[in-house]
């Protein structure tokens, strides 16, 4: 079974919707709960203390969610099935370190449910959000600062593939922008 939204196949966005979805990306509070309470992640930011206890300087970090296929709100009910099949897809991968999350507006008009995961390979990150139709994820390796991880073909075409600060683009949406 597939999770993948074919509605989502064709989608692409003009450049002032993309730099608007960057700006609210970065503005989201990202908060996992922790065997010891909260941990509130920001892009840009250092991991806080409470998490740092739990990362490891050559270990990868991703906070990834499968809701909202390329930011186009979908139902609870749909995004529930798809967070499922998140958690299926991870179950499967030794040894991760998973903890519950979410990602959600300062005006907290958007939420949305995510799983903080210590430890999964970047390729395999990469891989579930192509899956799951992400435009980004917030990662980070051991205790460096959280990037936005960027998906999306369309967005490094219509960016020119420029850096672009505190977000780095996986390498198969700027080789698919180039050809």
């Amino acid at each position: 079974m597939t999770t993948r939204n074919p509605d989502c196949a064709a989608v692409t966005d003009p450049p002032q919707a993309i730099r608007r979805l960057l700006a609210a990306y970065r503005a989201t509070c990202y908060t996992a709960q922790l065997a010891d309470g909260e941990a509130q992640l920001h892009v840009g930011a250092a991991p806080p203390a409470a998490l740092t206890q739990l990362l490891q300087p050559d270990r990868p970090w991703v906070l990834i969610s499968a809701c909202n296929p390329h930011s186009r709100p979908r139902s609870a009910r749909g995004n529930a099935l798809r967070m499922r099949a998140l958690t299926r897809a991870l179950a499967t991968v030794d040894p991760l370190r998973v903890f519950d999350a979410i990602g959600y507006a300062p005006d907290r008009r958007w939420v949305e449910p995510s799983l903080l995961v210590i430890g999964l390979d970047p390729a395999i990150t990469d891989s579930l959000a192509r899956r799951f139709d992400q435009n980004a994820l917030l990662t980070g390796h051991g205790v460096a600062p959280a990037r936005l991880r960027l998906y999306r073909a369309d967005w490094a075409a219509a960016l020119g593939h420029v850096d672009i600060a505190d977000c780095e683009w996986a390498e198969w949406a700027v080789e698919s922008a180039r050809a």
